[in-house]
């Protein structure tokens, strides 16, 4: 393997991710914040947004990936990241937010720049807290009023909600476009209830201001109570741990090949699965284990990224290293405790801050029987923890004493032990039906969930919708709608059979009401389906114990054709539905294309979107095209692309028109128009020096060369546009 002495850890674990060749996942909150944002440059009022998730879930690395996709649509952003004095009182609050927006506006050249008059007489106003005799270049008043309250040492003056709208109308009028406040940190409110309050009395009364505000769930009770309801002022957007591996995956081999590792990553030895186990998919903690590995083998300690024990006690000791563990009382227990009550704390941890012993028992009993605990043995182990305050009781909920280090900590120290432990606060509903879902993907391959909500408390009659959908009078999408988005590429998958063999799970008892729905991910092979009443009927037979019942039921679904399902999504009304069908659809073309190298059932997808041009991004047009032009379907594949082209021009996208017209310059060669691939490879060239380096890497070009005397189109993955242009460009040069 490679010396890698003198190249720099790629793995960065103590920063929030800034570059976008390094942000992983996050597609659909993606989509959705640019969705708002979008809104926000033609709507009277903005739509307000709150990123809501786990410490170290990756909430800040969101907020600056929205603040570059807001600057990409020049926006002025501005970044507010709050710490505890921004909370002492509401003046350095909401100086902090003036002064924050003043310096980004000037920043951005507003009122001459921060050289000019106006910003150097506001600076002398807030540094020296005395008022000029001519206010004439800072006509702001509520500078003026912090310094005068500064100067009387008077910090808990209560502004006026007026100065400070009507200099903020005064900012907007001056910048005429939509002004982003970004809040870091917005934990730091959990306590200062008249923060909000003003916050919202002032922005929720004024136009060209948008605000997106992170934290924990911990602030959101509040704000809810404050905004009453939040949903009304602000879209909340979830940001949770990485859920798919494959997130996993690209988050621990995009650093790699972000240093340009010549070498394929499988070298490396890298076990993805284990690695998205331990972490529980929490980016932070994926950096953290990948930071270690990369350095062991910097140091000549390893020859490879492989996980072993060695490895856990270093990322432990790398714990260890930030905190005063003398200072933490519950870990100094947790380590005195055996395998067995180790594993007892696994068992609690799983529902943590969700029930009752009595309920965690059920579970424990429901889907292991007695391998590892009877009921007597595990209350005693219970019994044992809260008494040297590893776990708690408060208003019967059982809790996990210890803060978010603690729990990390002893994740890791389990580890070390041959256990796994992972903190959830998941609903009990979630819960069970997570526990179903992993039960069948673990025991069959092959067999993929269908995601459904609970309709109502009732059982669902799928061949009923199917129904509907046929029925040109009907739009089910209305009452059915996260059902039909996931039958849609189902439908499409199987669209060479009949039927669809479904299991449907319909699980009642004390706790919740629940619905699982599973399928054979392979239409050719559905042997493997049969088995699941099996695997589930000894969980039914126990849950009978707790008054619970399992309905299991097989069922066939009619496969509908795909021209009905095109009209169907044609006449449609739910805009939301069409729009995440034809998502779905897009990324499964991808994923064909990319990952499984199914041309056919790329293009099958390819040719299933271009009856929705009208509805598909920018991207999603000019990717559609690659597409036809990889299979020489030129009339399709010059539409798309300068239908891509065309939506740039509105958008003032740069990357997307460049793009194309490089494409465009690659259909014009294989057309045998050699000048006119030229001229559209310039128009790339010329589109593209307008990007910075980071933001031109794309996923593949084809990029002609000679071999042999021959005019050969390679396919070259990750290639940096520009490079890629002036290749071709030589290349073609050469042929004239």
């Amino acid at each position: 393997m490679k010396n890698f002495k003198k190249i720099h850890n790629p793995y960065d674990f103590s920063n929030p991710v800034s570059d976008e060749n390094l942000f992983i996942g996050r597609k659909e909150e993606l989509n959705e914040i640019n969705y708002y944002l979008d809104h926000a440059r033609t709507a009277p009022r903005p739509i307000n947004i709150a990123l809501i998730g786990t410490r170290a879930s990756g909430k800040t690395s969101l907020l600056n990936m929205t603040e570059k996709q807001a600057k990409n649509r020049e926006f002025c952003t501005v970044r507010i990241n709050l710490d505890e004095n921004d909370s002492k009182t509401l003046l350095n609050f909401f100086f902090k937010v003036f002064d924050s927006i003043f310096f980004s506006i000037c920043n951005l050249g507003a009122y001459g720049g921060k050289q000019a008059k106006t910003y150097q007489t506001y600076l002398d106003i807030v540094s020296t807290c005395n008022i000029p005799k001519d206010k004439l270049f800072c006509n702001f008043l509520f500078p003026i009023q912090y310094a005068k309250a500064m100067n009387s040492n008077n910090y808990n003056i209560n502004f006026s909600d007026n100065i400070f709208i009507d200099d903020l109308i005064q900012i907007s009028s001056e910048v005429k476009k939509p002004i982003i406040l970004l809040f870091d940190e917005g934990n730091v409110l959990i306590n200062s209830r008249i923060h909000l309050e003003k916050l919202r009395n002032i922005f929720m009364n004024i136009p060209g201001f948008m605000l997106i505000i992170a934290g924990t769930e911990e602030l959101f009770p509040i704000m809810n109570d404050v905004f009453s309801p939040i949903i009304r002022q602000f879209k909340k957007i979830i940001v949770r741990e990485f859920q798919n591996i494959d997130e996993t995956k690209e988050c621990i081999e995009k650093p790699l090949q972000n240093i340009g590792v010549p070498i394929p990553i499988e070298n490396f030895n890298i076990n993805i699965k284990e690695i998205h186990d331990l972490s529980g998919g929490k980016p932070y903690e994926i950096q953290l284990i990948c930071h270690i590995l990369f350095q062991r083998i910097q140091t000549e300690k390893a020859v490879d990224m492989s996980l072993n024990l060695i490895v856990l006690e270093d990322v432990r000791r790398q714990l260890e290293a930030t905190q005063d563990m003398a200072s933490r009382p519950i870990l100094s227990e947790m380590k005195k405790l055996d395998k067995e009550q180790l594993r007892s704390i696994r068992t609690f941890s799983r529902i943590n801050n969700i029930t009752d012993f009595k309920t965690i028992w059920a579970l424990e009993y429901i889907f292991h029987n007695e391998k590892y605990w009877t009921e007597a043995t595990l209350k005693k182990e219970f019994d044992n923890l809260e008494k040297v305050k590893i776990i708690k009781t408060f208003k019967n909920k059982i809790y996990f004493n210890g803060d978010d280090f603690d729990k990390i900590y002893t994740k890791y120290y389990a580890r070390e032990k041959g256990l796994y432990i992972i903190f959830q606060n998941y609903p009990l509903q979630v819960f069970w039906e997570l526990s179903l879902s992993s039960l069948i993907k673990q025991s069959l391959k092959d067999i993929q969930e269908m995601y459904l909500p609970i309709h109502n408390e009732e059982e669902i009659n799928f061949n009923k919708i199917i129904e509907s959908i046929e029925k040109p009078e009907e739009d089910v999408a209305i009452e059915y709608l996260s059902i039909i988005e996931n039958l849609y590429p189902l439908m499409i998958k199987y669209r060479k059979h009949h039927n669809i063999p479904l299991y449907y799970v319909y699980s009642r008892l004390h706790w919740c009401k629940t619905q699982n729905c599973f399928y054979s991910n392979n239409p050719d092979n559905t042997n493997e389906i049969n088995k699941i009443k099996n695997i589930l009927k000894p969980i039914s037979e126990r849950a009978l114990r707790f008054n619970g019942e399992l309905k299991i039921k097989k069922e066939e679904i009619k496969v509908i054709p795909i021209d009905i399902l095109k009209e169907y999504l044609k006449r449609t009304k739910v805009l939301k539905f069409k729009r995440n069908v034809l998502e779905r659809i897009y990324f499964i073309m991808v994923g064909e294309y990319m990952d499984n190298k199914n041309i056919e059932n790329a293009i099958m997808h390819a040719n299933f979107l271009i009856d929705y041009t009208e509805d598909l991004e920018i991207s999603y047009k000019n990717n559609i095209g690659y597409i036809f032009l990889k299979t020489d379907n030129y009339q399709l594949s010059r539409k798309l692309l300068n239908l891509s082209i065309d939506a740039s021009k509105e958008s003032k996208e740069v990357i997307f028109p460049a793009l194309a017209y490089y494409n465009l310059g690659i259909l014009e060669v294989k057309k045998g128009n050699l000048k006119k691939a030229i001229k559209n490879l310039k128009l790339c060239e010329k589109n593209v020096r307008k990007l910075k380096v980071e933001e031109r890497q794309v996923s593949c070009l084809l990029l002609p060369i000679f071999k042999k005397g021959n005019l050969i189109f390679e396919e070259i993955k990750i290639p940096d546009l520009l490079n890629t242009t002036i290749k071709a460009l030589k290349n073609l040069n050469s042929l004239l």
